[in-house]
């Protein structure tokens, strides 16, 4: 600045430019240079350098953490939305699976499950829709509504599997039983958690009568008659606080049907007071709605259980009466939907009430030409479907009951032919289902009849095979069975074997210690079946078809004394 040229450019005076030289050493501003900010802010960071530099770290750290923080937030934002698109996308997943799972399990198997030969495609269907709902109840255990989803699920699984008194299922009545009380367990806390929910207690007390029926042919049948009578209080209770509702009405008209039929077996009286509640029930319903169906049908399975229960009570004519009216109701049925499996195997029972009814009589003619009917269903049913364990038991019983009546008729021959077509049928359901001590009864009585068959035709090695094979299979099973129906079974079974052997006895062919031998074997075995009837008699579980079972064997008995005691002589 000294040296420009412009006067009023240079120092003024020595004093100036000393002083400016003096600002320069200081690091202050000079006159020399522009007074511009830039230059200024360069002077004052040469004065203050620690301060400056610590200042301008503290200033960098902020920018820093700001931009970090700016970005950490940008992130968040767009994690959040990522998940929130996931959730959206779980959630749109999780109805489409279930609202799939609710179409295979409630639309299309329940479209299908009474149309004849769909035991294998149900069976595929409920297993599928269960296997969703399955790994959907893990993901929602709180959500009480897939809680109901479920249980129906397991309902339905039970009813493929094995349910009792149904048309078509595939026989494994354990695994049924299983399903059930899956069911029951979920809706017992649905139940608990909202106790005035009247679908929850509907949908337990329903729980509880088929987790009941299941048990009635197994040896925990008290369990099942708890369950029985726990549904049928909770249906009572709601009726009584809707007496008007039709579908509460109706399901306590199914409730009393199954409590009566389960006293039947053991010649409980008050089997025919519950089928008669149920048939109040059942009459005012169709007459309100004739067109329906559904309560014609429930009507038709009140009848034929009334039936049955009158004529184990004695009153055979009334009996008959009761079935040929649920026959009636079941032809129309059937006439009106032809595919129905449901309404074959009604039509079927009741041939094969009216043929055993016809039995008693007796009405041999009348009743071998109800199972023909029965059988033509029978046959038909398991020509459509082949893996239905029931159509194949009815059919079983059909061949059995059919020999049965040719035996009495004299036709052994053709006898022995459907008592080995039964028995092949009941021997496969066996293996199939173990636990069925029903059916396990049911095979051993087709042995004793085989044996007995055999014996009249006079093929003695054949039936003392039979007939030893009967008692050893007769020993294992159940000695003391649940129920006054089975109790009856295991007295026949002994009859029948003695039967066998008191042909034998009676034998021309046969040398007299040869007949000795089968007449006391004969009578060793009348007088264990006269205990069971005896024993059945004390119980007060003898029914009016077995009344005159310990007068006959006694008799039996008396004959096998007299026969001895002439080969003796």
């Amino acid at each position: 600045m000294a040296l420009r040229r412009e006067p009023e450019r240079r120092y003024a005076t020595v004093d100036q430019f000393s002083d400016d030289i003096r600002r320069h050493l200081e690091a202050l501003p000079v006159l020399a240079r522009r007074d511009t900010l830039a230059y200024r802010a360069d002077r004052f960071i040469r004065r203050n350098t620690a301060a400056s530099v610590a200042a301008a770290l503290v200033v960098l750290s902020l920018v820093g953490g700001i931009v970090m923080t700016s970005r950490q937030a940008e992130r968040a934002r767009e994690q959040e939305a990522i998940a929130i698109a996931e959730k959206a996308r779980a959630e749109r997943r999780f109805n489409e699976v279930r609202a799939l799972a609710r179409s295979v399990l409630f639309d299309y198997h329940d479209a299908i499950e009474h149309l004849s030969g769909a035991t294998a495609i149900r069976e595929r269907l409920v297993r599928d829709g269960l296997a969703y709902l399955d790994s959907l109840a893990r993901e929602a255990s709180g959500d009480p509504e897939l809680q109901r989803e479920l249980a129906a699920a397991y309902d339905r699984v039970g009813d493929v599997r094995g349910k009792a008194y149904s048309a078509a299922n595939l026989g494994d009545s354990a695994g049924a039983t299983e399903s059930y009380e899956k069911a029951l367990q979920i809706r017992e806390r649905l139940a608990a958690a909202d106790p005035g929910d009247l679908r929850s207690q509907r949908e337990l007390a329903s729980g509880y009568r088929k987790v009941g029926n299941q048990l009635l042919d197994t040896s925990e049948a008290a369990r099942g008659m708890e369950y029985l009578r726990k549904g049928l209080a909770v249906h009572e209770r709601l009726a009584a606080h809707q007496p008007e509702d039709v579908e509460i009405r109706k399901e306590l008209a199914i409730a009393y049907n199954a409590l009566g039929l389960a006293l039947e077996s053991s010649n409980n009286p008050a089997a025919l007071e519950y089928h008669r509640k149920a048939l109040a029930l059942g009459e005012a319903l169709v007459a309100a709605e004739p067109g329906n169906r559904k309560l014609r049908r429930s009507l038709s399975i009140t009848y034929i259980n009334l039936g049955r229960a009158l004529f184990l009570s004695g009153d055979f004519q009334g009996g008959l009466a009761s079935n040929r009216k649920a026959l009636a109701m079941c032809e129309a049925l059937l006439a009106e939907s032809p595919r129905n499996a449901d309404y074959r195997r009604l039509l079927a029972n009741t041939y094969q009430n009216d043929g055993d009814y016809r039995a008693v009589l007796p009405d041999v003619d009348g009743a071998f030409q109800s199972f023909r009917r029965k059988l033509s269903l029978d046959e038909k049913a398991l020509a459509e479907d082949p893996l239905n364990a029931v159509a194949r038991g009815d059919t079983a019983y059909t061949y059995e009951r059919m020999a049965d009546l040719l035996a009495a008729s004299g036709n052994h021959g053709e006898a022995l032919s459907y008592y080995r077509k039964a028995l092949a049928v009941y021997e496969q359901l066996g293996a199939e289902s173990s636990n069925d001590i029903g059916l396990r009864f049911r095979a051993i009585l087709v042995h004793g009849g085989i044996g007995e068959t055999q014996a009249r035709l006079g093929e003695r090695a054949a039936a003392v095979t039979e007939s030893s094979r009967a008692i050893a299979l007769l020993d294992r099973t159940a000695p003391h069975p649940p129920s006054g129906a089975l109790s009856s079974l295991r007295g026949q079974v002994y009859m029948r074997v003695a039967a066998a052997y008191a042909a034998l006895g009676a034998s021309t062919k046969l040398g007299s210690a040869e007949k000795m031998e089968h007449w006391r074997t004969a009578r060793d075995l009348y007088a264990r079946s006269l205990e069971v009837w005896q024993d059945m008699q004390q119980n007060g579980v003898l029914t009016a078809e077995d009344a005159t079972k310990p007068q006959d064997v006694a008799r039996d008995i008396a004959r096998c004394d007299a026969a001895l005691r002439r080969l003796a002589g």
